[in-house]
């Protein structure tokens, strides 16, 4: 009876992973070739087809199976070099246009090349004579980088600086002509800033120079109080709240004090009235009194003239007009005038009247016009 074996088998993917004992033979089933393995490589090690159809065709680089164009040239080289005698009989010399082999000629110059130089070549001279590559120039040579070039820009040398630029690149950022920045006053170094995004600087003493914090603060020392119109007192500056709905005044002596006993809002705005005043005797005047008008009689002898004469009749007896006055001085009838001293009294009468009386005790208001002054609001702040 005949008996069957069958291997270990699998598809290439899976026999390339697979790990088979020492003397193991297993079979790749998409190929159709054994693999024999040795206990240590994955995937075995795969034995060539006899019609070769798993063995890769060899190239410059890896070895393989010769491919029918590859047999045919080296059948055509085989050729070539069994009809040669060791000679360059029959072969063509190279010349400047066409390969060949080298002529005697040739090989005379090749050989005399050697004597400009005595038994070695002469080294190039750099701006000078020419000459061969030393060993050192050949190492500097290996060590430039591929399309090298010594004619960058300043763009071309910044666009490959920053990819590389960073917090430990040793490029701009950390050191700049051997020099390391700091944050610190230290002379002579380059200024960045601290983890506070802080510098240090020394007092100022040039005009140009950088004012630091202790400088500023003595020209405005601390405590010095300033008027800010503005909704709060800025930074560095506390708002002083001691005072508040306060007018100002200017003074002459010293400043800085503070008075008085009413708010602002309370003396100025509109409609401001007085509370009830009662005035006294001494501010209002004496008390009530009354004015009489009284009597006067006295005798008067006061110089004056009566009219005599026929004119007295002619004038119609004590009536007296100046149309007849002058009808009897046309008619030569003047009158005569004598003098009298008679004594006589005028006498003046009128009605006695008490003047009202005014009350000393009345009580009452004044009301004064509107004192709604415009102002601003601003703040006191104390420097920190």
């Amino acid at each position: 009876m005949i008996k069957r074996v069958q291997r270990v088998r699998h598809i290439k993917s899976a026999a390339d992973l697979f790990l088979g004992r020492v003397g193991e033979i297993t079979v790749n089933t998409t190929d159709n070739a054994a693999r024999v393995h040795d206990g240590a490589t994955v995937g075995g090690i795969e034995q060539a087809r006899k019609d070769m159809v798993n063995v890769p065709a060899a190239t410059g680089a890896v070895d393989g199976k010769m491919t029918a164009t590859q047999a045919s040239d080296l059948s055509t080289v085989k050729s070539d070099f069994a009809t040669h005698d060791g000679s360059i009989d029959g072969h063509p010399v190279a010349d400047a246009s066409d390969d060949g082999f080298m002529s005697s000629a040739d090989k005379v110059i090749l050989d005399a090349h050697i004597g400009s130089g005595g038994a070695a070549h002469a080294d190039v001279v750099a701006g000078g004579a020419d000459g061969f590559m030393t060993g050192a120039d050949k190492t500097k040579l290996n060590g430039i980088e591929t399309a090298a070039k010594n004619d960058q820009t300043g763009s071309e040398i910044l666009a490959l600086l920053l990819p590389v630029d960073g917090a430990s690149s040793g490029l701009d950022a950390d050191k700049l002509r051997n020099e390391t920045p700091t944050s610190g006053a230290t002379a002579d170094t380059i200024v960045r800033r601290n983890s506070a995004a802080r510098s240090q600087f020394a007092s100022p003493n040039a005009a140009a120079d950088v004012a630091i914090k202790s400088y500023v603060d003595a020209v405005i020392p601390t405590g010095t109080v300033m008027l800010f119109f503005q909704n709060d007192a800025p930074v560095g500056w506390t708002r002083v709240t001691t005072h508040n709905n306060k007018a100002f005044r200017v003074v002459s002596a010293s400043g800085g004090g503070s008075a008085g006993g009413d708010g602002f809002t309370t003396v100025f705005g509109t409609g401001k009235v007085t509370g009830n005043v009662t005035l006294s005797a001494a501010q209002s005047g004496s008390a009530a009194h009354s004015h009489g008008v009284g009597s006067y009689a006295a005798a008067s002898n006061g110089a004056h003239t009566h009219l005599q004469g026929n004119a007295q009749n002619d004038l119609g007896g004590s009536s007296f007009s100046r149309n007849r006055l002058d009808a009897a001085v046309q008619g030569n009838d003047a009158p005569t005038f004598t003098a009298s001293d008679g004594a006589h009294t005028h006498t003046v009468t009128g009605t006695s009247a008490a003047a009202a009386a005014v009350a000393a005790t009345a009580s009452h208001n004044h009301t004064r016009g509107s004192m709604n002054l415009q102002y601003i609001n601003i703040v006191m702040g104390s420097k920190n």
